[in-house]
């Protein structure tokens, strides 16, 4: 009697062990599952550094223009709320003293920046570019491109209601992107000049 009530006890415990097993590779398997759906929803960088952890740095007095090599002007600065900055795919962060200059740095690069922010022109807080709302006016920035952004439509709206003097309008990237554009195709375009010019120069000194 007594050794067919071990027997039962020991057979219930290994119904008991098996099954919690069973529970515990199922919810292995749950959670590997969703980690890989999480990791393939993830952009990560060439650093293997997910790209929606980079933040906003702040320029120093000594930070130049990765495009133009102009001073980039810090938060406090009057021309401070048009500098632009992004991170390469590589995790390095380069700023700009305008927004053309950043859109410029990609065209030179050949290869987009990983994630870019711009100033909102009332705030001097750091937006994503690809969220803020660009209005052009007749406004003095660094570079002469005239574009300033907005956090929201609401603010960018009271701007132009507000600022009739300045003639401001509604824009985007894509405008922005063709003065740089033509600004860029005219810079290539005197640099090979100049090099052509100074070839010429050296094959009549070497007669």
């Amino acid at each position: 009697m007594k050794r067919n009530f071990l027997l039962g006890l020991l057979l219930c415990l290994a119904f008991l062990v098996t099954a919690c097993n069973t529970d515990e590779e199922q919810t292995d398997k749950s959670k590997d599952s969703n980690n890989s759906e999480e990791l393939a929803t993830k952009k990560v960088g060439k650093d293997g550094k997910n790209e929606d952890t980079y933040v906003p740095q702040e320029p120093t007095e000594d930070t130049v223009c990765a495009f133009c090599n102009m001073v980039v002007y810090e938060k406090d600065h009057e021309m401070g709320v048009f500098s632009a900055q992004g991170v390469t795919k590589d995790g390095e962060y380069v700023f700009f003293d305008d927004s053309g200059c950043m859109l410029n740095y990609e065209r030179q690069q050949e290869e987009k920046l990983a994630k870019k922010w711009v100033r909102d022109y009332v705030t001097s807080n750091w937006v994503e570019a690809d969220k803020a709302v660009v209005v052009k006016a007749d406004i003095t920035t660094p570079m002469k491109y005239g574009y300033a952004f907005f956090e929201t439509e609401g603010a960018a709206d009271g701007f132009i209601s507000e600022s009739s003097n300045l003639n401001p309008i509604e824009a985007n990237w894509e405008t922005i992107d063709t003065v740089a554009n033509e600004r860029y195709q005219k810079k290539m375009q005197m640099k090979k000049q100049e090099q052509s010019e100074e070839e010429t120069s050296q094959e009549g000194h070497d007669h």
